[in-house]
């Protein structure tokens, strides 16, 4: 799982993998 401090809050935010896959 790679996930960023910045986009974290984007990811759980959208709450959909395509965040973390981008």
């Amino acid at each position: 799982m790679k996930i960023i401090q910045g986009d974290c809050r984007e990811v759980m935010a959208s709450g959909t993998a395509e965040s973390m896959d981008a």
